[in-house]
Protein backbone atom coordinates (compact mmCIF):
# COMPACT_ATOMS: atom_id res chain seq x y z
CA UNK A 1 0.00 0.00 0.00
CA UNK A 2 2.78 2.20 0.90
CA UNK A 3 4.33 1.55 -2.50
CA UNK A 4 1.38 2.57 -4.24
CA UNK A 5 0.64 5.36 -2.29
CA UNK A 6 4.13 6.56 -3.07
CA UNK A 7 3.90 6.16 -6.90
CA UNK A 8 0.75 7.78 -7.13
CA UNK A 9 1.87 10.95 -5.43
CA UNK A 10 5.16 10.88 -7.38
CA UNK A 11 3.31 10.79 -10.74
CA UNK A 12 1.31 13.87 -9.70
CA UNK A 13 4.01 15.87 -8.84
CA UNK A 14 6.20 15.09 -11.46
CA UNK A 15 3.14 15.95 -14.03
CA UNK A 16 2.08 18.54 -12.28
CA UNK A 17 6.38 20.09 -12.23
CA UNK A 18 6.52 19.27 -15.95
CA UNK A 19 3.25 20.29 -17.11
CA UNK A 20 4.32 23.88 -15.06
CA UNK A 21 7.01 23.95 -16.77
CA UNK A 22 6.09 23.89 -20.21
CA UNK A 23 3.26 26.52 -19.34
CA UNK A 24 5.85 29.03 -18.19
CA UNK A 25 7.71 28.21 -21.07
CA UNK A 26 4.66 29.02 -23.28
CA UNK A 27 3.72 32.13 -20.93
CA UNK A 28 7.36 33.86 -20.86
CA UNK A 29 7.39 33.39 -24.86
CA UNK A 30 4.34 34.83 -25.62
CA UNK A 31 5.82 37.62 -23.03
CA UNK A 32 8.80 38.23 -24.90
CA UNK A 33 6.96 37.70 -28.41
CA UNK A 34 4.65 40.91 -26.72
CA UNK A 35 7.72 42.60 -26.02
CA UNK A 36 9.55 42.57 -29.34
CA UNK A 37 6.89 44.01 -30.83
CA UNK A 38 6.55 46.49 -28.55
CA UNK A 39 10.01 47.52 -28.96
CA UNK A 40 9.76 47.06 -32.90
CA UNK A 41 7.46 49.31 -33.30
CA UNK A 42 9.24 52.30 -31.18
CA UNK A 43 12.03 51.64 -33.15
CA UNK A 44 10.26 52.27 -36.39
CA UNK A 45 8.61 55.35 -34.95
CA UNK A 46 11.70 56.30 -34.00
CA UNK A 47 13.39 55.92 -37.76
CA UNK A 48 10.08 56.66 -39.43
CA UNK A 49 10.59 60.81 -37.96
CA UNK A 50 14.03 60.91 -39.21
CA UNK A 51 12.86 59.49 -42.74
CA UNK A 52 10.19 61.83 -42.53
CA UNK A 53 13.19 64.79 -42.08
CA UNK A 54 15.98 63.88 -44.20
CA UNK A 55 14.96 61.11 -46.15
CA UNK A 56 17.46 58.82 -47.36
CA UNK A 57 19.89 60.70 -45.67
CA UNK A 58 18.70 59.36 -42.46
CA UNK A 59 19.15 56.10 -43.52
CA UNK A 60 23.40 55.60 -43.06
CA UNK A 61 25.73 54.09 -41.65
CA UNK A 62 24.84 55.55 -37.89
CA UNK A 63 21.96 53.12 -37.70
CA UNK A 64 22.29 49.59 -35.52
CA UNK A 65 22.58 46.35 -37.74
CA UNK A 66 20.59 44.65 -34.62
CA UNK A 67 17.39 45.23 -36.25
CA UNK A 68 16.78 44.96 -40.03
CA UNK A 69 15.26 48.28 -42.05
CA UNK A 70 13.26 47.82 -44.88
CA UNK A 71 12.31 51.03 -46.77
CA UNK A 72 8.92 49.88 -49.42
CA UNK A 73 7.11 52.42 -51.80
CA UNK A 74 3.85 52.73 -52.48
CA UNK A 75 4.46 50.04 -55.22
CA UNK A 76 6.23 47.61 -53.48
CA UNK A 77 9.39 48.28 -54.36
CA UNK A 78 12.32 48.07 -52.33
CA UNK A 79 13.85 51.66 -51.45
CA UNK A 80 16.87 50.31 -49.07
CA UNK A 81 17.41 47.22 -46.75
CA UNK A 82 20.40 47.37 -44.29
CA UNK A 83 21.04 43.76 -44.80
CA UNK A 84 20.30 42.60 -48.18
CA UNK A 85 21.16 45.03 -51.18
CA UNK A 86 17.92 46.57 -52.91
CA UNK A 87 18.48 46.01 -56.02
CA UNK A 88 18.30 42.10 -55.69
CA UNK A 89 15.28 42.16 -54.02
CA UNK A 90 12.05 41.45 -55.30
CA UNK A 91 8.66 43.17 -54.88
CA UNK A 92 7.30 43.32 -51.18
CA UNK A 93 3.49 44.24 -52.64
CA UNK A 94 2.15 41.09 -51.45
CA UNK A 95 4.13 40.85 -47.69
CA UNK A 96 1.23 40.46 -45.13
CA UNK A 97 2.60 43.39 -42.70
CA UNK A 98 3.52 45.37 -46.05
CA UNK A 99 -0.44 45.34 -47.07
CA UNK A 100 -1.79 45.70 -43.85
CA UNK A 101 0.57 49.09 -43.51
CA UNK A 102 -0.49 51.11 -46.59
CA UNK A 103 -4.38 49.88 -45.16
CA UNK A 104 -4.54 50.93 -41.79
CA UNK A 105 -1.38 53.01 -41.36
CA UNK A 106 0.42 50.31 -40.01
CA UNK A 107 1.05 46.18 -39.45
CA UNK A 108 2.42 43.36 -37.91
CA UNK A 109 3.15 39.91 -39.05
CA UNK A 110 5.36 37.16 -37.91
CA UNK A 111 7.04 34.23 -40.16
CA UNK A 112 8.42 30.99 -39.02
CA UNK A 113 11.97 29.35 -40.50
CA UNK A 114 11.76 25.81 -40.42
CA UNK A 115 15.52 25.93 -41.17
CA UNK A 116 16.89 28.07 -38.79
CA UNK A 117 14.09 27.03 -36.46
CA UNK A 118 13.77 31.37 -35.69
CA UNK A 119 10.44 33.15 -36.06
CA UNK A 120 11.21 36.99 -37.55
CA UNK A 121 9.06 39.59 -36.08
CA UNK A 122 7.84 42.23 -38.61
CA UNK A 123 6.77 45.80 -38.32
CA UNK A 124 5.43 48.35 -40.41
CA UNK A 125 4.55 51.55 -40.22
CA UNK A 126 3.08 54.19 -43.36
CA UNK A 127 4.71 57.44 -43.98
CA UNK A 128 3.17 60.31 -44.95
CA UNK A 129 4.26 59.71 -48.85
CA UNK A 130 2.27 56.54 -48.76
CA UNK A 131 6.02 54.67 -48.40
CA UNK A 132 6.16 52.08 -45.87
CA UNK A 133 8.79 51.67 -43.42
CA UNK A 134 9.39 48.31 -41.90
CA UNK A 135 12.01 46.81 -39.14
CA UNK A 136 12.03 43.44 -37.85
CA UNK A 137 13.84 41.20 -35.41
CA UNK A 138 14.27 37.36 -35.06
CA UNK A 139 13.92 35.26 -32.15
CA UNK A 140 14.46 31.39 -31.32
CA UNK A 141 11.04 29.56 -31.25
CA UNK A 142 10.02 27.78 -27.96
CA UNK A 143 11.51 24.09 -28.50
CA UNK A 144 14.50 26.63 -29.52
CA UNK A 145 14.35 27.97 -26.23
CA UNK A 146 14.09 24.90 -24.54
CA UNK A 147 16.94 23.16 -25.97
CA UNK A 148 19.04 26.25 -25.60
CA UNK A 149 18.33 25.89 -21.73
CA UNK A 150 18.51 22.06 -21.46
CA UNK A 151 21.41 21.37 -19.37
CA UNK A 152 20.35 23.87 -16.38
CA UNK A 153 16.37 22.76 -17.23
CA UNK A 154 17.60 19.44 -16.83
CA UNK A 155 19.50 20.03 -13.74
CA UNK A 156 16.45 21.35 -12.06
CA UNK A 157 14.44 18.76 -13.33
CA UNK A 158 16.41 16.31 -11.41
CA UNK A 159 16.47 18.02 -8.31
CA UNK A 160 12.83 18.82 -8.28
CA UNK A 161 12.40 14.74 -9.13
CA UNK A 162 14.29 13.74 -6.26
CA UNK A 163 12.55 16.43 -3.81
CA UNK A 164 9.79 14.72 -5.05
CA UNK A 165 10.42 11.56 -4.06
CA UNK A 166 11.63 12.23 -0.80
CA UNK A 167 8.72 14.24 -0.18
CA UNK A 168 6.60 11.55 -1.69
CA UNK A 169 7.86 8.84 0.44
CA UNK A 170 7.60 11.07 3.55
CA UNK A 171 3.77 11.64 3.10
CA UNK A 172 3.27 8.02 1.97
CA UNK A 173 4.59 6.72 5.43
CA UNK A 174 2.77 9.29 7.54
CA UNK A 175 -0.74 8.16 5.25
CA UNK A 176 0.02 4.69 5.98
CA UNK A 177 1.49 4.23 9.41
CA UNK A 178 -1.51 5.41 11.98
CA UNK A 179 -3.41 2.78 9.20
CA UNK A 180 -0.90 0.11 9.88
CA UNK A 181 -1.62 1.10 13.07
CA UNK A 182 -5.01 0.62 13.95
CA UNK A 183 -5.49 -2.28 16.40
CA UNK A 184 -8.69 -4.29 14.62
CA UNK A 185 -10.14 -5.90 18.36
CA UNK A 186 -10.35 -2.24 19.62
CA UNK A 187 -10.53 0.41 16.57
CA UNK A 188 -12.08 2.99 18.71
CA UNK A 189 -8.98 3.67 21.08
CA UNK A 190 -6.33 3.80 17.88
CA UNK A 191 -5.15 7.41 17.10
CA UNK A 192 -5.41 8.10 13.68
CA UNK A 193 -5.84 11.58 11.61
CA UNK A 194 -9.53 12.74 11.72
CA UNK A 195 -9.68 11.22 7.44
CA UNK A 196 -9.62 8.02 9.04
CA UNK A 197 -12.58 8.39 11.59
CA UNK A 198 -15.39 7.32 9.33
CA UNK A 199 -13.17 4.07 8.64
CA UNK A 200 -12.71 3.09 11.99
CA UNK A 201 -16.68 3.70 13.04
CA UNK A 202 -16.88 0.93 9.84
CA UNK A 203 -14.59 -1.55 11.71
CA UNK A 204 -15.87 -1.35 14.92
CA UNK A 205 -19.79 -1.69 12.93
CA UNK A 206 -18.18 -4.62 11.42
CA UNK A 207 -16.61 -6.17 14.71
CA UNK A 208 -19.43 -6.31 16.38
CA UNK A 209 -21.32 -8.06 13.73
CA UNK A 210 -18.43 -10.41 13.32
CA UNK A 211 -19.19 -11.05 17.32
CA UNK A 212 -22.95 -11.50 16.73
CA UNK A 213 -22.38 -14.14 14.09
CA UNK A 214 -19.80 -16.10 16.02
CA UNK A 215 -21.86 -16.06 19.11
CA UNK A 216 -25.10 -17.67 16.99
CA UNK A 217 -22.73 -20.21 15.27
CA UNK A 218 -21.49 -21.31 18.33
CA UNK A 219 -24.86 -21.47 19.97
CA UNK A 220 -26.08 -23.30 15.94
CA UNK A 221 -23.04 -25.68 16.61
CA UNK A 222 -23.87 -26.62 20.14
CA UNK A 223 -27.59 -27.39 19.27
CA UNK A 224 -26.29 -29.53 16.42
CA UNK A 225 -24.19 -31.04 18.43
CA UNK A 226 -26.59 -32.06 21.14
CA UNK A 227 -28.64 -33.29 18.48
CA UNK A 228 -26.38 -35.46 16.51
CA UNK A 229 -24.78 -36.93 19.62
CA UNK A 230 -28.22 -37.94 20.94
CA UNK A 231 -29.09 -40.03 18.03
CA UNK A 232 -29.00 -43.42 17.89
CA UNK A 233 -28.59 -43.60 14.41
CA UNK A 234 -25.04 -42.72 13.07
CA UNK A 235 -24.26 -39.18 11.07
CA UNK A 236 -21.56 -39.17 8.93
CA UNK A 237 -20.44 -35.67 6.78
CA UNK A 238 -17.41 -36.01 4.29
CA UNK A 239 -16.78 -34.02 1.39
CA UNK A 240 -15.78 -34.91 -2.26
CA UNK A 241 -12.53 -35.63 -1.17
CA UNK A 242 -13.39 -38.21 1.29
CA UNK A 243 -12.57 -35.48 4.21
CA UNK A 244 -14.40 -36.28 7.67
CA UNK A 245 -16.36 -33.12 8.02
CA UNK A 246 -18.14 -34.05 11.23
CA UNK A 247 -19.88 -37.18 12.47
CA UNK A 248 -21.76 -38.36 16.23
CA UNK A 249 -20.35 -40.92 18.94
CA UNK A 250 -22.91 -43.75 16.98
CA UNK A 251 -21.81 -44.15 13.47
CA UNK A 252 -17.80 -44.60 15.44
CA UNK A 253 -19.92 -47.66 17.24
CA UNK A 254 -21.66 -49.01 14.22
CA UNK A 255 -18.45 -48.86 12.20
CA UNK A 256 -16.47 -50.04 15.26
CA UNK A 257 -13.69 -47.54 14.46
CA UNK A 258 -11.86 -44.82 16.71
CA UNK A 259 -11.86 -41.14 17.22
CA UNK A 260 -9.89 -39.46 13.57
CA UNK A 261 -6.62 -39.10 15.01
CA UNK A 262 -6.25 -36.10 12.16
CA UNK A 263 -8.45 -33.19 11.33
CA UNK A 264 -10.30 -33.90 7.80
CA UNK A 265 -9.05 -37.31 7.80
CA UNK A 266 -10.15 -39.68 5.02
CA UNK A 267 -13.32 -41.62 6.03
CA UNK A 268 -11.71 -44.65 4.83
CA UNK A 269 -9.85 -44.99 7.37
CA UNK A 270 -12.90 -45.33 10.45
CA UNK A 271 -13.65 -48.81 7.52
CA UNK A 272 -11.97 -50.24 5.24
CA UNK A 273 -14.16 -52.91 4.32
CA UNK A 274 -15.21 -53.16 0.24
CA UNK A 275 -18.76 -53.19 1.45
CA UNK A 276 -18.37 -49.80 3.09
CA UNK A 277 -16.44 -48.03 0.33
CA UNK A 278 -18.49 -48.82 -1.95
CA UNK A 279 -21.39 -47.44 -0.42
CA UNK A 280 -18.89 -44.20 -0.01
CA UNK A 281 -18.40 -43.79 -3.55
CA UNK A 282 -22.41 -44.36 -4.44
CA UNK A 283 -23.18 -41.83 -2.21
CA UNK A 284 -20.76 -39.00 -3.97
CA UNK A 285 -22.13 -39.93 -6.87
CA UNK A 286 -25.96 -39.31 -6.01
CA UNK A 287 -26.95 -42.28 -5.92
CA UNK A 288 -28.58 -44.33 -2.63
CA UNK A 289 -26.75 -47.72 -1.30
CA UNK A 290 -27.21 -49.85 1.46
CA UNK A 291 -24.95 -52.39 2.25
CA UNK A 292 -24.84 -54.72 5.53
CA UNK A 293 -20.99 -54.73 7.57
CA UNK A 294 -21.16 -57.78 9.34
CA UNK A 295 -18.35 -58.98 12.05
CA UNK A 296 -17.22 -61.40 13.94
CA UNK A 297 -16.32 -61.75 17.69
CA UNK A 298 -12.78 -63.10 18.44
CA UNK A 299 -13.22 -62.47 22.36
CA UNK A 300 -11.03 -59.09 22.09
CA UNK A 301 -11.68 -57.05 19.44
CA UNK A 302 -14.01 -57.47 16.32
CA UNK A 303 -12.14 -58.32 13.12
CA UNK A 304 -13.49 -58.64 9.65
CA UNK A 305 -15.41 -61.85 8.55
CA UNK A 306 -13.67 -62.42 5.27
CA UNK A 307 -10.81 -61.83 7.07
CA UNK A 308 -11.62 -64.77 9.51
CA UNK A 309 -12.64 -66.96 6.80
CA UNK A 310 -9.44 -66.89 4.92
CA UNK A 311 -7.72 -68.09 8.10
CA UNK A 312 -9.61 -70.85 8.56
CA UNK A 313 -9.49 -72.07 5.04
CA UNK A 314 -5.63 -71.67 5.51
CA UNK A 315 -5.55 -73.52 8.90
CA UNK A 316 -8.01 -76.51 7.32
CA UNK A 317 -5.73 -76.55 4.07
CA UNK A 318 -2.60 -77.16 6.87
CA UNK A 319 -4.71 -79.97 8.57
CA UNK A 320 -6.10 -81.80 5.98
CA UNK A 321 -8.09 -83.88 8.92
CA UNK A 322 -8.93 -80.61 11.28
CA UNK A 323 -12.64 -80.89 12.72
CA UNK A 324 -13.18 -77.29 12.27
CA UNK A 325 -16.61 -77.04 11.55
CA UNK A 326 -18.54 -73.68 10.35
CA UNK A 327 -21.69 -72.93 12.86
CA UNK A 328 -24.00 -70.19 10.93
CA UNK A 329 -24.66 -67.66 13.30
CA UNK A 330 -21.63 -68.19 15.70
CA UNK A 331 -18.88 -68.63 13.41
CA UNK A 332 -16.33 -71.72 13.38
CA UNK A 333 -16.44 -74.59 15.94
CA UNK A 334 -13.70 -77.10 16.46
CA UNK A 335 -15.87 -80.68 16.33
CA UNK A 336 -14.74 -83.21 18.90
CA UNK A 337 -16.12 -87.10 18.24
Amino acid sequence: MTKRIFRSILTVTLTVLVASLLLIVGVLHGYFQDRVLEELARSTAYIARGVEENGMAYLGDDLPKSSRITWVASDGTVLYDNWEDEASMGNHADREEIQEAMMLGKGSASRYSDTLSQKTVYYALRLSDGSVLRTSDTNYSVWMMVLQALQPVALMMLLAFILAMALASRVARQLVEPINAIDLNDPAGSETYEELTPLLSKLRSQQRQIQRQMRDLKRRQEEFTAITENMSEGFLVIDQETRVLTYNSAVLRLLYAQVPTEEGESVYALNREAGFRRCVEEALAGRRCEQLLEKVWDGGEFVDENALSVAVNRLRAKLADAPIRTVYGLGYQWAVD
